[in-house]
This record gives C-alpha cells, sequence and structure tokens, in this order.
C-alpha cells in the first residue's frame, strides 16, 4: 500500500505488485546500506583494551574490566585492578581495561581517544601510567565540576597533560589528525565489542567471557581474591 500526501488529502493505491516492488527496493537499499557499513568499519585484529602487567591472552582467567576514564566509580578500582595484576602471575590472571566511554559525561570522547593516541605513539606498556595520569586531573575533564570546554580546549587540556606525562611525546606526531582518526576508529571498535559483551556502563566486568555486574562501582580486593583464588585452585571432591 502507499501513501501519497498532496495537501491535506492522503490517496491510497492498492496495489500489491506495486507494493511488492517497493518492498524488494527497500530490501536492496538496506542489504546495500549494510555491506557499505560493513566495508567501512574494520574488525578487532587483536583482544580489544589494554593489557595490566603484560598478562598472557591464554591465561587461565581473562578478565575485563569496563572504564570510563570520567567515571569515578572507574577510578576506585583502578589500585584494586592493578594490586590484582601485580598479585596473580601474568599466565595465571590476564586483566584487560577496556574503555567504555559513557555519554552522559560531556568531554570523556575527546579524553579516551587520546588514551590511544599516546599508546598508539609510544608503546602498550604505558597505558597504565597514562590513564593514572587521566585520572589524576579527572575533574578538571569532568563537566559539572569544571569549565564548559569545547571540544578543542579539551583536546589541548589533554596533550599538556600527556606532554608533561610523557615529555618524548614532543618528537611524535600523536596530535596529528590522522593520528587521532585513528585512535577514534580503535575507540569505536573497543566500544561496539564492549556492547556485544553486554556492557551498559562502568562497574561491569567480564570473567572467561561471563558478565559480572559490581552495585557499588567496582570490588575490593578482599570481594576479588577468594574468587579468583577459588578458580584458579578448585577444590577436589
Amino acid at each position: 500500500m502507499l501513501k501519497h500526501v498532496l495537501g491535506k488529502r492522503i490517496y491510497l493505491i492498492r496495489t500489491p505488485h506495486i507494493q511488492a516492488i517497493s518492498m524488494l527496493a527497500i530490501k536492496v537499499v538496506l542489504l546495500l546500506q549494510l555491506l557499505c557499513v560493513q566495508a567501512q568499519l574494520p574488525i578487532l585484529t587483536k583482544p580489544a583494551g589494554f593489557r595490566m602487567n603484560n598478562c598472557s591472552l591464554s591465561a587461565r582467567i581473562q578478565l575485563e574490566a569496563f572504564i570510563d576514564p570520567l567515571c569515578r566509580s572507574s577510578k576506585f578500582s583502578h589500585p584494586i585492578l592493578k594490586n590484582l595484576s601485580t598479585h596473580y602471575k601474568p599466565d595465571e590472571v590476564c586483566i584487560r581495561i577496556v574503555p567504555f566511554p559513557l555519554i552522559f559525561h560531556v568531554h570523556t570522547y575527546e579524553v579516551t581517544t587520546a588514551l590511544y593516541q599516546v599508546v598508539n605513539a609510544l608503546e602498550d606498556s604505558v597505558f597504565v601510567e597514562w590513564l593514572e595520569a587521566i585520572y589524576e586531573v579527572q575533574d578538571v575533564f569532568l563537566y559539572t565540576n569544571g569549565p564548559n570546554f569545547t571540544r578543542l580546549q579539551v583536546r589541548e587540556k589533554v596533550h599538556e597533560v600527556a606532554n608533561k606525562t610523557f615529555p618524548n611525546l614532543a618528537n611524535s606526531p600523536w596530535t596529528e589528525e590522522s593520528a587521532r582518526l585513528h585512535a577514534k576508529d580503535q575507540l569505536i571498535l573497543d566500544w561496539r565489542y564492549s556492547c556485544s559483551q553486554g556492557a551498559y556502563g562502568t562497574g561491569l566486568f567480564t570473567l572467561n567471557g561471563v558478565l559480572l555486574e559490581a552495585e557499588k562501582g567496582y570490588w575490593e580486593f578482599e570481594d576479588w581474591h577468594p574468587f579468583l583464588h577459588g578458580l584458579l585452585h578448585p577444590v577436589s571432591n
């Protein structure tokens, strides 16, 4: 059924053949759009996020933590996860931090993109130090506590923090637009992956693929330790 609107009058044309052709055309257009989108977006070539303590991707326990660098609960959970990553051997427990920016943090997209830019310019091992540097100035970027920066001002502030944290960045083209766009693509891929795992905010984790939620946004070391220890050393009946 096709509708033609002329002024305030609506004429209905009941033509099954035209309707069938129209539906087929719509399906073809949607399929072409889907193929274009799939062609434009690459796929993950490595596990999402960043490993802590250079842990092994073949470790018995794979723990993913979805974080937002401008989320307070993510900041509170960081030292706990860092402690866990050094408490266990790298081939026992592998903790990966997967950035998952929350839309209600106005500046988090720019800040999170910079996480990838700096790591790309240097190496994966600097991720933890760089994330901690951002956590230290978190309040500067929070919309409710700081000035209402423009995107350009946010980038400039992030660049300032990064160059202060890693002086050798001065010799790297990490602030160029091509570097930012590449980092943006990486962020989008990791964000899509997070959604596919059921993530909808922070305070969420996956343990060997099983989604877990911390009621207060994070778990203490005392909460994690007996749980992980039990998985590593199960008691036989």
